[in-house]
C-alpha cells in the first residue's frame, strides 16, 4: 500500500509553487513527498526519488518553461507513466505557465492555475481532488506565487456544495449528467459529491451523512428505481427534505425515467423536466441541451 498520496515533480526554480501546492495538499489531510522535505544530507537521492514514486498513489507534474528545460525532472514522471496506470502512480499534470505539457501527457486531465487568483486556484485543486475531513493546519501557509503584484482580484466565494442522490441503477446517467455540470466545477463555482467519491476503505455511510450536512443542492436523480431504493428511501431523502424545510438545502429534481414521482413524497416539489417528459423519452439532443440548462440552473443557484 502506497504511503504517500501524492509526489510533486517540479523545477527547482518553481520551488514556490511546490512549497505551496504541497500546503494546500497536506491542508485537505493528504501526505505529500517532497524532496526539499523528505531528503536528508547523505541521501542517495536518485534512489530516494524512485522509491517514493513507486510509494505514491500520484505523481503531480508542476509544468513550466523550467520544467521542460530541466535535465532530470522528465524521468521523474516517466517512471510513473511507464509503469502503466496499474503498477504505477496515476500522472497529474498542472500548468503553471502557459506552455504546452509533454506529448505523452496530452492525453491527461490537466489543471491550469496561472493567470487565475489565489482562491481560485485553491478551488480547482479542492474541487479535482478528493475531498478530506482532516481540518485545516493550523500553521501559516506559504505565499501564493502566481499572485500578479500591483494586481487586486475580489476574492471568490467557496464553491457551493451539491450532493447527487441516485440510484446505481441509473450510474449511466449520473456519469453523463457529471459530464455537463463540469465545467462548472471546473470554475471553482460548485464542488459536486456522489457517492463516486468515495474512496477503497473509506467509511461510506458516514461519507455520506457528512456530504448530506455539508450540501447546499441537493440534485436527485428520479428514477422507478431511484423510488424503490430502501437506502435513498430510508437514509438519503428523511435527511434531504428534512434540510429543504429548515432551508438549508434547495432540491432539484431531474427526472430520468417513468416513475410515480408525483405520488411519492417529491411531488411536493417543481421538477426540472415533467414527470410526462423524462430524459429517456427525450431525442438525444433535446436531452443534452436541457442538462445545459440544468447545468446552468444549478451554477445560477448560487449567484
Amino acid at each position: 500500500m502506497a504511503n504517500f498520496d501524492f509526489f510533486l515533480s517540479y523545477a527547482s526554480a518553481d520551488r514556490e509553487w511546490a512549497d505551496w501546492l504541497a500546503w494546500e495538499l497536506e491542508s485537505q489531510g493528504f501526505n505529500v513527498w517532497l524532496d526539499s522535505h523528505q531528503l536528508q544530507p547523505g541521501d542517495l537521492w536518485a534512489a530516494r526519488l524512485s522509491d517514493a514514486i513507486a510509494d505514491s498513489k500520484f505523481v503531480i507534474v508542476l509544468v513550466s518553461k523550467n520544467y521542460l528545460e530541466a535535465r532530470f525532472t522528465a524521468s521523474e514522471w516517466l517512471s510513473a507513466f511507464l509503469r502503466g496506470p496499474v503498477e504505477g502512480p496515476q500522472v497529474i499534470p498542472i500548468r503553471i505557465q502557459d506552455v504546452s505539457a509533454p506529448l505523452l501527457l496530452h492525453g491527461l486531465a490537466t489543471i491550469d492555475l496561472f493567470g487565475i487568483t489565489k482562491q481560485e486556484a485553491s478551488a480547482r485543486i479542492k474541487s479535482f481532488l478528493h475531498p478530506s475531513r482532516v481540518d485545516a493546519l493550523s500553521v501559516t501557509p506559504p505565499s501564493y506565487p502566481g499572485d500578479v503584484a500591483g494586481v487586486s482580484k475580489p476574492e471568490r466565494a467557496a464553491p457551493g456544495r451539491v450532493f447527487v442522490s441516485y440510484s446505481h441503477a441509473d450510474a449511466n446517467w449520473l456519469k453523463r449528467i457529471l459530464v455537463f455540470l463540469r465545467p462548472v466545477e471546473r470554475e471553482g463555482s460548485i464542488d459536486v459529491w456522489s457517492d463516486k467519491r468515495i474512496l477503497t476503505g473509506e467509511r461510506w455511510r458516514t461519507e455520506i451523512e457528512e456530504a448530506l450536512t455539508r450540501a447546499d443542492v441537493a440534485i436527485l436523480l428520479v428514477s422507478s428505481d431511484f423510488l424503490a431504493s430502501e437506502f435513498v428511501h430510508n437514509e438519503e431523502l428523511p435527511r434531504i427534505l428534512k434540510r429543504a424545510e429548515e432551508g438549508s438545502t434547495k432540491i432539484y429534481s431531474l427526472i430520468l425515467r417513468p416513475s410515480s414521482y408525483v405520488k411519492s413524497p417529491l411531488g411536493q416539489f417543481q421538477s426540472f423536466n415533467p414527470p410526462s417528459e423524462p430524459l429517456s423519452k427525450l431525442k438525444v439532443y433535446e436531452r443534452e441541451e436541457l442538462l445545459v440548462r440544468f447545468a446552468d440552473l444549478i451554477e445560477d443557484s448560487f449567484e
